[in-house]
């Protein structure tokens, strides 16, 4: 199949599952609120054969216990877990067991989960629109200790986000212009480049060429990815911001 990808992993580092139990394979806690998600989780690595799932949860209180208690190698924790969230789990796992990496599942395909995630101690961020090759990728980058970040936001370079997570820049909103912001709200709201025009008093051309702006300060591609970036902060309750 045209394009198709199939996963090699990488050797594993020393002082591993192995030495540890007598089992080659990488062990694994899952933390996500949904049973199904979880259970769909747990086949797929299965699936592969050289993980295994110790033990999941569906909540994050007492994460850091159950995570003392069975020692895996990587914790994967989807970012909306409740009372923590992903990013803020993974600042729990840092400050208490640091041994462990942390990789975090999102749905989120904006750079102000991503860089709030790596920020506060996680390994590597996989979206939920990653093709599934990627999320073993992350588990033995993070393992690894290194760090990963999946498609769609892997288009920009690791070094991109490390260094927004160091700087402590989360939200590339705060980066336009009043007039860039305007301009995304319009568009986001599906008004073509006239429209906008008529309703700000500026040039078609003008509105054409925020929009590539946009496109470029937010790595996203084309309209929809500025629709689905408005929508994402939306509904973290970041929209609207100015």
């Amino acid at each position: 199949m045209r394009g198709a990808r199939r996963y090699r992993p990488r050797p594993a580092p020393p002082g591993d599952a192995l030495e540890r139990t007598g089992d080659p394979r990488v062990r694994l806690v899952l933390a996500d609120p949904q049973h199904l998600v979880r259970h769909a989780l747990r086949c797929f690595l299965d699936s592969l054969e050289r993980y295994t799932v110790v033990a999941e949860t569906a909540r994050s209180v007492k994460l850091a216990n159950l995570v003392l208690r069975v020692r895996p190698d990587v914790l994967l924790v989807d970012f909306e877990m409740s009372p923590l969230n992903g990013a803020d789990v993974a600042r729990t796992m840092r400050a208490q067991v640091p041994e462990t990496p942390v990789v975090v599942i999102s749905r989120y395909v904006s750079d102000v989960h991503v860089v709030e995630c790596l920020r506060k101690g996680a390994s590597a961020y996989v979206t939920k629109a990653a093709p599934p090759h990627e999320l073993p990728e992350a588990i033995d980058a993070a393992r690894q200790g290194r760090k990963y970040v999946s498609s769609p936001l892997s288009r920009r370079p690791l070094r991109y986000w490390l260094e927004r997570a160091t700087r402590g820049v989360a939200d590339t909103y705060e980066t336009l212009s009043a007039r860039e912001r305007e301009v995304l709200q319009l568009v986001s709201q599906g008004l073509s480049s006239s429209v906008v025009s008529r309703r700000l008093g500026i040039s078609a051309r003008t509105v054409e060429t925020h929009r590539e702006r946009l496109k470029e300060k937010l790595g996203v591609r084309n309209t929809a990815g500025l629709i689905r970036y408005t929508i994402e902060r939306q509904m973290s309750g970041l929209a609207g911001e100015r």
